[in-house]
């Protein structure tokens, strides 16, 4: 049986709302063997826990996965249907034995739990980032101003723990998707479109682009977010939900912010970038709404101000 993202993050979240049927369906099930995933499950699935629960999570979520001997079939992108069913056919061949080991800590419903002595692959974590840093290398070696730019989703924990993993994801994907065709249409042939773990998002302009592309993306998202809450909570403009101490307390619907910091080109530091973008963050997040900021301005641009 397929394993897929939505119930590994059930599984590792002992507040979501289908953890106890994860629980039961992964006690039943891993110790038959009977379990498999694939690759690409597997990084998005690492990446959600690790933004949403932390990276003790994320790690023990990957012991789990070492110790139970969940068989990851890998797959290439594009991802085609043909591709799994060639993986499973090869599994079957050559099949992976049943975990003997009792349900112990590492089989039980993931919490976090202190770090192994020998930590598990960690090159989920790291596959975004290092492309994100060849992708400065390379405009350094071009020494072409650009933009770097930073995207972020506000209450989304609120949102998540209100509605649900499944419109939760459905929601940060659409985020991506609209990025991409905004980069597409305004941007530039050679710009760059990341996704970092969790619901931030990095992409690398011209200077000349990025204006256009960040006012359609924050007015663009203003437009389609609404369509992902029921209507009695748009109409009251806010959802219910408790924070990090447990207190239930109103949460505004959700906005987007982005950041934009600019490069000559002579240098491309990604910690450096990166710590630019911070102070930018921390600025913006004093606002309300969806804003846009760039590092050689002092006022932000609000969604609603675009025509």
């Amino acid at each position: 049986m397929l394993v897929d993202t939505g119930a590994w993050y059930a599984l590792a979240d002992r507040s979501d709302r289908h953890h106890d049927r994860a629980r039961r369906f992964y006690l039943e099930e891993a110790p038959k063997g009977r379990l498999i995933t694939t690759d690409l499950i597997v990084s998005e699935g690492w990446s959600l826990i690790a933004a949403h629960l932390g990276r003790t999570s994320a790690l023990t979520f990957w012991e789990t996965l070492r110790v139970a001997r969940i068989p990851i079939l890998p797959l290439e992108k594009p991802f085609r249907p043909e591709q799994l069913l060639s993986a499973v056919n090869q599994l079957l061949q050559s099949p992976i034995p049943p975990s003997s080991a009792p349900l112990g800590d590492a089989q039980k419903p993931i919490s976090p739990r202190p770090e192994p002595a020998v930590p598990p692959y960690s090159g989920f974590e790291d596959l975004r980032e290092k492309a994100i840093e060849r992708e400065l290398q390379k405009r350094a070696a071009n020494q072409r101003a650009f933009a770097f730019c930073c995207l972020d989703l506000h209450n989304l924990r609120a949102y998540n723990d209100h509605y649900g993993f499944a419109k939760t994801t459905g929601l940060i994907r659409q985020t991506g998707d609209l990025l991409h065709e905004i980069i597409s249409k305004f941007g530039s042939d050679d710009d760059f479109l990341g996704h970092v773990p969790g619901d931030d998002f990095v992409f690398i302009t011209a200077p000349e682009s990025v204006d256009g592309v960040c006012y359609r993306t924050i007015a663009a998202f203003d437009r389609i977010m609404p369509l992902y809450y029921d209507q009695p909570d748009r109409i009251r403009g806010y959802i219910e939900a408790k924070d990090r101490t447990g207190e239930q307390r109103q949460y505004p619907l959700l906005c987007a912010s982005i950041v934009a910091v600019l490069c000559d080109g002579q240098s491309a530091d990604h910690q450096q970038l990166a710590r630019q973008a911070t102070e930018l963050k921390l600025r913006v997040k004093e606002l309300k709404g969806s804003v846009y900021l760039r590092s050689d301005r002092e006022q932000a641009i609000r969604s609603m101000s675009i025509a």
